[in-house]
């Protein structure tokens, strides 16, 4: 069976000097390459040789014009997006040293395959879709239909069933009062690498649950998801809980301890 291209990546190869490898790697991965399933900052590097000369008008970063020059450099490989390609290769001139870089832009093809498996692999179908303490916004309707929003700081989804994410909260809370009424709801997430709105409605599955008796655990079953990552931005530091005490830190893992049984359960 003949492999097919593959009309949704390519891939990029860099040649930078060793000085400036980890600025190129960053900046490709703020313009949206390099990232393999679950994993980002992929890329393969090996070292090599350049030969170049300088010709008038030229302005070299590293050599004499008229002069032939060599030096050692890094080749360095990641796959991208088609529709990042543009954005990556402004980002990495950007930073690259060389007033003309040499990047490479190389057609990929489809492995053949007879029948593909649409099941994620269980390694892909286990993988948190955002890491524990990832900050998070829940917006739930008012008796008069208006929204109110709280910050959520338990939150879990998997890769192996997006549509389905588990949150805590409070008995407390009136947003669980909320919710008892009217289970519409939305849940925003901004962490590393994620930038998602999910909507959808919500449902109680238990309240005081053993591991944590003084929160209610809910699955909010996702009916429409908005990614807000675009090519041109980065996530730089996100937000993310912590928590001043031991006593504090161990109550929230509680809560996870409680969360990761229903997620086990869905």
């Amino acid at each position: 069976m003949v492999a097919a291209p593959d009309p949704t990546r390519v891939k990029l190869v860099v040649y930078v000097p060793a000085s400036h490898v980890e600025a190129v790697v960053e900046a490709l991965h703020g313009a949206g390459a390099g990232r393999l399933g679950s994993y980002d900052h992929c890329v393969s590097t090996a070292p090599v040789t350049g030969r170049w000369r300088p010709l008038p008008g030229a302005r070299p970063w590293l050599g004499t014009v008229g002069a032939i020059e060599s030096a050692a450099e890094v080749r360095l490989e990641t796959r991208c997006p088609v529709e990042h390609v543009a954005a990556a290769l402004a980002a990495v001139r950007a930073v690259h040293p060389y007033e003309e870089p040499t990047v490479d832009v190389v057609p990929l093809l489809d492995p053949p395959t007879t029948e593909p498996d649409p099941r994620p692999r269980p390694d892909e179908a286990e993988a948190e879709l955002w890491p524990p303490g990832t900050a998070g916004t829940l917006v739930t309707l008012d008796h008069d239909g208006a929204p109110f929003a709280i910050p959520v700081s338990a939150a879990r989804a998997r890769a192996g069933d997006r549509d389905r994410v588990v949150f805590a909260l409070a008995l407390r809370r009136g947003s669980l009062v909320r919710l008892r009424r009217d289970g519409r709801a939305a849940l925003s997430i901004v962490g590393s690498d994620v930038a998602l709105t999910l909507r959808g409605r919500a449902l109680i599955l238990e309240e005081g649950p053993e591991e944590a008796p003084r929160v209610a655990v809910l699955e909010l079953r996702v009916a429409a998801r908005d990614d807000h990552r675009h090519p041109d931005t980065v996530l730089r530091g996100p937000v993310a809980w912590g928590w001043r005490t031991a006593e504090a830190a161990e109550r929230d893992a509680a809560v996870h301890r409680a969360l990761t049984r229903h997620l086990d359960q869905i």
